[in-house]
């Protein structure tokens, strides 16, 4: 993603945020309504790195954002993964993709559940 400038806006956060991270910064990823950024931890004013457009913007005009752990970052992404791999009917990945899924340690985990009875049930 980094190589070719574009890629999904949540992997190019996470891309943009470890990358901070190795060189010091304290940041993070923060997410809302208007999708995810990049946002340091000490900052005195509110802008946070849009993952998109590669540009600073005023944190306050996007809503209320809260900050995204490794475990909500992995459960947004296999959740936009399971069903693109539907979509071009490999169903074993999507399975794998789902059962990744369950395994989150979320104490709400009964829609991943879910989704994975129903895939499965399609491939029998």
């Amino acid at each position: 993603a980094l190589d070719r400038g574009v890629g999904h806006p949540l992997l190019v956060a996470v891309l943009l945020a470890e990358l901070g991270r190795r060189a010091g910064f304290a940041v993070g990823i923060v997410a809302g309504d208007a999708g995810h950024f990049v946002a340091h931890q000490h900052l005195t004013r509110a802008l946070v790195l849009d993952p998109s457009t590669g540009t600073l913007v005023d944190a306050d005009a996007l809503g209320v954002l809260r900050w995204r752990c490794g475990h909500q970052i992995a459960a947004e992404l296999l959740d936009e993964l399971q069903p693109r791999y539907e979509r071009i009917g490999d169903l074993s990945r999507a399975l794998h993709v789902a059962r990744m899924r369950c395994t989150l340690p979320f104490e709400d985990t009964q829609d991943a559940e879910l989704r994975l009875q129903q895939l499965a049930a399609r491939l029998n």
